[in-house]
């Protein structure tokens, strides 16, 4: 109850914040940086970050789910049905965590569990039909958007970007 309580009041916040900010994903976001902390590269990437973030979150609010939610439908969508356990080290995600976005997601009929063929006792995660539909539906969103909001990078620095922030995090 606890877990729901403290989801609930972080989306609350997140949402508060897209409606304080950017009421409209296709629109700019407002400045977020003050100018004399960009010299700063972690203050740098943390507004980069919650600018995009409260762009995507707009869109992807409309289906009923969250960033991280995304990010597993993207995953089973392309990996097929895994485990809880698998899926959760897959996405770098504790177990507790897991489960919120995992009911949330069931709740909506987004995904489903199915038992595991080769092993009875386990469950497998699959995407719906609906779960296709609306994760290709708020790909395409998000890919207008981040199209967006790369919009002043030609498409060579967009795929250099890209390489330099992989290598940042791998």
């Amino acid at each position: 109850m606890k877990a729901k309580r403290e989801s609930s009041t972080r989306a609350k916040a997140l949402k508060g914040m897209i409606e304080k900010y950017h009421p409209n994903p296709f629109q700019a976001t407002p400045n977020l940086a003050n100018p004399m902390l960009c010299q700063y590269l972690s203050y740098c990437l943390e507004k980069t970050t919650l600018k995009l973030r409260i762009r995507l979150q707009a869109v992807w609010e409309k289906s009923g789910f969250i960033g991280p939610q995304m990010g597993i439908l993207s995953l089973l969508t392309r990996m097929g049905a895994l485990n809880q356990v698998e899926l959760g080290q897959q996405m770098r995600i504790d177990k507790a965590s897991m489960v919120k976005f995992l009911d949330g997601l069931e709740n909506l009929g987004l995904i489903k569990r199915v038992n595991d063929p080769h092993d009875r006792r386990a469950k497998l995660l699959e995407v719906t039909q609906k779960g296709l539909k609306a994760f290709q539906k708020a790909s395409r969103e998000a890919a207008v958007i981040e199209k967006n909001f790369l919009k002043g990078f030609s498409e060579e620095e967009i795929q250099q970007f890209r390489q330099l922030l992989k290598k940042l995090l791998l």
